[in-house]
């Protein structure tokens, strides 16, 4: 078995895992801020973190950049 193999096989359990302990999603937790950052990196092209925010003080942070063509 290499890696790619095990990583396939188990990858159901761990999601089965991961998903069996997260809470329902509260339905009052609204956006109320969205947060767009540029770091500036060469010529190529830049990164852009995006921030969000919710009304119940948690904030939640993702990234993208360029990728290869």
């Amino acid at each position: 078995m290499n890696r790619r193999t095990f990583t396939r096989q188990t990858a159901g359990i761990w999601a089965a895992l991961l998903l069996s302990q997260v809470e329902p999603a509260d339905p009052k937790l609204i956006v109320t801020e969205i947060l767009i950052h540029e770091v500036k990196v060469n010529a190529r092209g830049n990164w852009h973190f995006v921030e969000l925010k919710t009304n119940k003080g948690l904030t939640g942070l993702g990234e993208a950049s360029h990728g290869s063509r």
